[in-house]
Formats: C-alpha cells, structure tokens, sequence
C-alpha cells in the first residue's frame, strides 16, 4: 500500500491504507459523467503541464484521489487491447459523457463474443441487466482489501507451516544404521 502526501513523500504500512482511501473518498458517491469529465479533463491539464512525468507532490495532491476514475475509463475505452492511456487524451466531451453508453455498448459485444450458446448469452444478458449506472465509487476498506490477498495468506501460511513441520520431523526421516538392526 502506498501513499503520496501533499508535499509528495511517500508512505507505506498499515497507516498509508487508511489514508489513501480518505483520499479516495473525496470522489464517494454516484459515479456522473460530469464527474468522470471532470477527471479527465483534470488529468489532461496536468500531464499537459507535466509532460514527462506527473511530480509526485502533484500526483499527492489530485491525481492519487481519481487514479481509479482514470483507470476505470482507460478500462472502458480499451476493453479488447492492451492498457493504452493515449485514449485519454483522445476522448472528447462528448464521448466523456456518453461513458456509460460506451461502457454498455461494450457489454453488447462481450454478450455477442462469449455467449456461444443461447444459455450462455442469457446469462450474460441477465447479469449485465443487473448492473446499475450510474455507479457507485467509494475507496475498498481494509477489511476488504485483505481480503482480496486471501488466497496469498493462505499459500505463504502454508508454506511456513511446512517448512516448520518438516524441521521438527526431520530426525523421523533420516535412515540410520538402527533400522536394519530392527527389521528382523
């Protein structure tokens, strides 16, 4: 978990989670193409400034709350290729605030590619059907967070567990001259 401040240093533990998403949360709410152009735009004035790089005491004080907005969007407009951020700078006003007809248009093409049986699109369709836009945007709690990095728990738990286990048994596993005394 990392977290830039105003002042453009960064933080990282336990703290920089419960800070980067009260930075998050200044964006809490329904997720309006007015707030999405908003974003956008925003963030197409500061590279515009920045060039090369966004400074981190600008990426600390802005760009670090809506970096989701963004990548939300980048999602949108690139659903079939790689992640490409030059879309950013292509997109009008317009289409920023047709987002949500893009976003569905998507799910249509989606429907029509992995919906290779009747059951299969129906359920897409169903699924898709229950979506409500426009979204809601809030930053993941801690608790949800961990667990998303569950399963990774799980297998380091695992792995330190075996390694312990096989340290205690280690004697049990080593053959000595005494089991061929004993195997008469």
């Amino acid at each position: 978990m990392r977290y830039v401040d105003e002042e453009g240093q960064n933080h990282t533990g336990i703290e920089s989670g419960r800070l980067l998403a009260e930075n998050i949360n200044q964006w809490k709410g329904e997720l309006t193409a007015e707030k999405i152009s908003e974003v956008i735009n925003d963030y197409k004035t500061i590279s515009a400034k920045y060039p090369d790089e966004i400074p981190n005491t600008e990426y600390g004080k802005t760009v670090q709350s809506y970096y989701d907005i963004y990548s939300f969007v980048i999602g949108i407009m690139t659903p079939d290729s790689e992640w490409n951020e030059s879309v950013v700078y292509q997109l009008s006003d317009e289409q920023l605030q047709n987002i949500y007809t893009i976003y569905q248009d998507n799910m249509k093409k989606i429907v029509e590619e992995y919906g290779t049986t009747p059951e299969k699109r129906s359920y897409l369709e169903s699924v898709y059907k229950k979506i409500e836009i426009p979204f809601m945007f809030e930053a993941k709690d801690s608790w949800t967070t961990m667990t998303m990095y569950a399963q990774t728990y799980v297998l380091l738990m695992a792995v330190i567990i075996g390694f312990l286990v096989a340290g205690i048994f280690s004697g049990e596993f080593r053959p000595g001259t005494e089991d061929v005394f004993f195997c008469h």
